[in-house]
């Protein structure tokens, strides 16, 4: 069943090149249509600048769209006051040393959700504390204790705690554990997939990490310049990924075996300029599986290719991608 979806969304800024030019827009998200399903795990992966974060804070509220629709099953998002959309949804940000309020106390922190909404008195507020410090493996010997006296993976922990007190539906998570040492990492990912399983949770990973994104996610949608390049599942991207960006993002990972050297990335270094993006399809200047005349001419469409695989490709249009 869809908890959340979002039709034909799209997020433009203008930037400026001078003092005295016209600002030039920029389409950060452009055109994604996206169906999140209760209790699975969305990852919204590709590089930094195509997109995923802004996508994130409109799905949060904290951004509006310039055109397009979010809805949580049949009702739009712009009917949901700011107070009841941030209780069926709610953040874990990719810094916790600066997503939390160094002044308060981690009962403080985990409990403001409550206090906001006006949930529990005093003592039942307590109870509902310690349950999910318990719940994300936080001693309650911490509950006094402030943001600088906790390790990362403790204040990541506390963050969690604090989206998850409020019992939303869906948690998104942007980058959790990217600012987290390696060791605490793997902790993180398993204490979230834990609790999906526990609760019932549906998250929304944003994630440049392939790794990461193989160990916690169901489906998969791969963004590049603000569009939808390639969606899912995850064993169908990673085990046979149709659109070239996919195929380059998977060929660059790192493999443990010393010797199979360093993988090598096809992409070349120019990520094109977001203000002024080529015409026809956007990654056709760094596309190996370039048709010339074809994707210089004009922009693919996100289509259906097999059960549950979309692709936006002229080769997939035309015939199966090797």
């Amino acid at each position: 069943m869809s908890v959340l979806s979002c039709n034909k969304l799209r997020r433009t800024f203008y930037v400026g090149k001078g003092l005295l030019k016209r600002k030039l827009p920029l389409h950060a998200v452009n055109g994604v249509t996206l169906t999140i399903e209760r209790g699975e795990t969305l990852a919204v992966v590709g590089e930094s600048g195509c997109g995923k974060t802004t996508l994130a804070r409109m799905l949060l509220g904290m951004l509006p769209p310039s055109t397009g629709d979010i809805s949580f099953g049949s009702l739009a998002i712009g009917a949901i006051s700011r107070r009841q959309l941030a209780r069926r949804i709610q953040p874990v940000f990719q810094d916790p040393y600066s997503s939390l309020n160094p002044r308060k106390t981690v009962f403080q922190i985990i409990a403001l959700p409550l206090v906001v909404h006006g949930e529990c008195n005093a003592s039942e507020r307590r109870q509902r504390v310690e349950m999910y410090m318990d719940l994300v493996g936080l001693s309650r010997r911490l509950l006094h204790s402030y943001p600088v006296q906790l390790s990362g993976g403790q204040r990541q922990r506390v963050a969690i705690a604090r989206a998850l007190v409020i019992r939303p539906d869906i948690v998104v998570c942007d980058e959790p554990t990217s600012a987290l040492d390696v060791s605490v990492q793997a902790q993180i990912l398993n204490l979230l997939l834990d609790l999906r399983r526990e609760l019932g949770l549906t998250l929304v990973l944003i994630s440049h990490d392939l790794a990461v994104v193989e160990h916690m996610a169901n489906r998969i949608a791969v963004m590049y310049l603000g569009r939808v390049v390639e969606e899912g599942t995850a064993e169908q991207v990673f085990d046979r990924p149709r659109h070239p960006y996919t195929k380059a993002l998977l060929g660059s990972v790192l493999t443990p075996e010393p010797e199979l050297g360093l993988p090598e990335v096809v992409l070349g270094a120019t990520f094109p300029n977001p203000v002024e993006p080529p015409a026809g399809c956007v990654f056709h200047p760094r596309c190996p599986e370039f048709i010339e005349g074809t994707c210089d001419a004009a922009e693919p469409a996100l289509l259906p290719v097999d059960d549950n695989v979309h692709v936006r490709c002229f080769r997939t249009e035309s015939g199966p991608s090797s």
